[in-house]
C-alpha cells in the first residue's frame, strides 16, 4: 500500500500523539521497560533516535515522564508542519491551514509538559503557526518560507538533548 507524502506525515503526527498519550499513562519507574512498546508504531521515524537519547539523558529524573510527553507532542507538531508544507506546495491551502492549526495545538500541549526553559519558544511557535495559517491564501510563498524556517527551528530544538542534573 502506497501513501502520499502528506498521509505519511499525518500518520507520523498521529503516532507521536499516541506516544504522548501513552507516556502520560506510564509510571516513570516503568518507563525504560515500556519505552520499546510505546515507540513501536513510530520506530521508523528519524526522530526516534533523538527521543531515545533524551530518554537516556533524563534517566531517573523526577520530571522525565512529563518532559518526554512534551517532546512527543512537539514531534507531532513538527510532523504536522511538514504536512502543511507539502499541502501548500501542492496548492491545497485549506489542508495546509488545518495542519498549521493542528501543529499549533500540539505545540500548546507540548508546552504544558516541557521544562520551563523550553515553554516560551514552543508557545511562540504555536502563535506563529496561527499567523501563518492566516496568510496562506494572500501570501503562499512567504507562508511556505516561514513554515520551512519554523520546521528547521523546531526540528533542531527537538533533537537537542540538554544536560540534565538530577536536582533540577
Amino acid at each position: 500500500m502506497v501513501f502520499s507524502p502528506t498521509r505519511q506525515t499525518v500518520n507520523e503526527a498521529n503516532f507521536w500523539q499516541e506516544v504522548a498519550e501513552k507516556l502520560k499513562r506510564t509510571n516513570s519507574a516503568n518507563l525504560n521497560d515500556d519505552l520499546n512498546k510505546i515507540l513501536r508504531p513510530i520506530r521508523r521515524s528519524e526522530s526516534v533516535k533523538a527521543f531515545r537519547r533524551l530518554t537516556q539523558a533524563l534517566n531517573s529524573h523526577p520530571n522525565s515522564g512529563s518532559w518526554l510527553t512534551g517532546r512527543a507532542y512537539l514531534l507531532a507538531g513538527i510532523a504536522y508542519i511538514s504536512a502543511a508544507q507539502i499541502s501548500l506546495t501542492n496548492h491545497k491551502t485549506q489542508h495546509a491551514r488545518q495542519f498549521c492549526f493542528l501543529a499549533a495545538e500540539n505545540f500548546v500541549k507540548a508546552s504544558q509538559h516541557l521544562p520551563p526553559w523550553e515553554r516560551k519558544s514552543v508557545l511562540r511557535w504555536a502563535s506563529q503557526l496561527k499567523q501563518i495559517a492566516g496568510k496562506l491564501d494572500a501570501e503562499p510563498f512567504y507562508a511556505l518560507t516561514h513554515l520551512k524556517a519554523l520546521a528547521i527551528k523546531a526540528k533542531s530544538h527537538a533533537k537537542f538533548v540538554p544536560p540534565v542534573r538530577q536536582g533540577r
